[in-house]
């Protein structure tokens, strides 16, 4: 039996507790067993069970963590990459056009000068 250590009254039908205390049913073991079963615990080799079962459970979401952590990893540098491949690219289109003004300063300076 279990360690109560909290009094309190509660008010019961009488004719309810005298029928079970007829059968020489403890009000206390029956109070106890429907509030075990109004709050799904159960005797202490289900309670071990069920401590075995959060445990898998937890291990399984740190698991799945570990994995989606890594899978988020794998797209940012997925993304990174994409991002620095666009960045090389437009700074290389800048270099043409820059080249470009260059080649044709240089043009205009050589007519303009006489140089042909």
């Amino acid at each position: 039996m279990v360690r109560f250590n909290e009094t309190t009254c509660v008010k019961i039908n009488k004719e309810k507790k005298d029928l079970a205390k007829s059968k020489g049913l403890k009000l206390q073991d029956i109070l106890d067993n429907a509030l075990n079963d109004a709050l799904s615990i159960e005797d202490i080799e289900c309670n071990d069970i069920r401590v075995e079962q959060i445990d898998n459970q937890i291990e399984k979401l740190k698991k799945a963590k570990e994995k989606a952590i890594a899978d988020c990893e794998k797209k940012i540098n997925l993304l990174m990459k994409s991002l620095n491949e666009m960045k090389d690219r437009e700074a290389e289109n800048f270099d043409k056009e820059i080249h470009y003004l260059e080649l044709e300063k240089e043009f205009i300076l050589k007519e303009i000068n006489g140089e042909h």
